[in-house]
């Protein structure tokens, strides 16, 4: 995935996470339905497009703009998933940025750089407000806002310095939203109940169930994270057998997770 780094792509991701923003507001204030939410996230995820930030790595133009919305809707949907025990989507998010940002930089992707150091100060910043026990909400405006500027960040990075398999390096840097949203929508499927209602089954709340304290449970969250997005960025960096087989025990660690997390009883069925 790779952009130019232009000011005109940066604007056109901020646009997006703008109108995002104002559609999380509204749905605070006075709630919307599912389908009226999803149909704003895709119009609002193609301003970003209209200003060539997309991926680059399909060629066909029906091909990278499905690809594109689904990114922007997917990322930004998995920090509003997992805003649901304080400081978690606000730290996650600060994690992520700083990862970002360290790829940009050592790139040379100044616009790229900036927008993702901006994100990641404003992340930490609103921690210290949202950290248990958070004195300050992020609500939908906050959760949808830094997921799809995550996601417009993500595309905005040069990953393939060895091999065209670096293009996993965002799915492992962003990979534990990315993990809670499958294994929301699968328990909830093999359960029988629509993916998109609500439900306990987020895998922090899971965490709790399993005896983690709150505070254990976040920080835990974080190392995960923090050790992610390393892998990541050494994988940018390795030949692609490596890469791969870096990629494959990080698949294989999840799957584990998720087989663990699905045995815990939340007490809702």
């Amino acid at each position: 995935m790779v952009m130019t780094g232009s000011p005109h792509g940066v604007v056109g991701i901020v646009g997006g996470a703008s109108a995002v923003f104002i559609l999380g507001l509204w749905d605070d204030i006075r709630p919307l339905g599912w389908r009226a939410k999803l149909a704003f996230q895709v119009l609002a995820a193609f301003i970003p497009i209209l200003c060539d930030v997309h991926v680059k790595f399909v060629a066909n133009h029906f091909g990278y703009v499905a690809i594109t919305l689904l990114w922007f809707v997917g990322v930004t949907n998995a920090f509003n998933l997992l805003d649901v025990m304080d400081g978690l989507s606000c730290g996650l998010a600060a994690i992520a940025a700083l990862w970002f940002w360290l790829i940009a930089e050592q790139h040379g992707r100044v616009n790229d750089a900036l927008a993702a150091a901006a994100l990641a100060g404003s992340a930490f910043g609103f921690l210290a407000y949202n950290r248990p026990p958070a004195r300050i909400f992020m609500g939908d405006a906050g959760s949808l806002f830094i997921g799809f500027m995550l996601a417009g960040v993500a595309i905005g990075q040069g990953y393939s310095v060895k091999t065209e398999i670096g293009v996993i390096a965002p799915l492992l840097i962003l990979g534990l939203p990315i993990f809670e949203t499958f294994f929301v929508m699968a328990v909830r499927w093999q359960q029988g109940k629509p993916v998109l209602q609500g439900s306990p089954d987020h895998v922090p709340l899971r965490m709790l169930k399993m005896g983690y304290t709150r505070n254990c449970a976040l920080f835990t969250l974080y190392g995960v994270s923090a050790g992610l997005g390393l892998l990541a960025y050494l994988v940018i960096r390795m030949n692609w057998e490596r890469a791969l087989l870096a990629g494959m025990a990080a698949g294989s660690g999840a799957l584990l997770a998720a087989i663990r997390l699905a045995s815990v009883d939340t007490g809702k069925k």
